[in-house]
């Protein structure tokens, strides 16, 4: 369900883009990758169980092995993201 809903965000914010370019409407949608949440807590210490690995190791070598950020993120540094990248630019 979330990876569905994920995607028919960006489908909606391309749509957004496309529909709206010609009269200066534009759409932007943060991506932010695995954040350290308790979904995602939850999520390792599933992994690691079912594929008999250490925490540390389901993290790297199955959570983030096709992520550009080789890391978790955490809560706090998505916050910090701005919540209108386009801001400030005005035609």
């Amino acid at each position: 369900m979330y990876v569905s809903a994920k995607h028919g965000v960006l489908g909606l914010v391309r749509t957004i883009a496309l529909e709206g370019a010609e009269s200066g409407v534009t759409s932007a949608a943060l991506c932010p990758a695995y954040v350290r949440t308790p979904l995602v807590e939850k999520q390792i210490s599933d992994q690691a169980r079912a594929h008999g690995m250490a925490e540390d190791e389901v993290v790297a070598r199955v959570m983030l092995e096709r992520q550009a950020v080789k890391r978790l993120i955490g809560p706090d540094e998505v916050a910090r993201l701005p919540p209108d990248p386009g801001q400030g630019r005005r035609r």
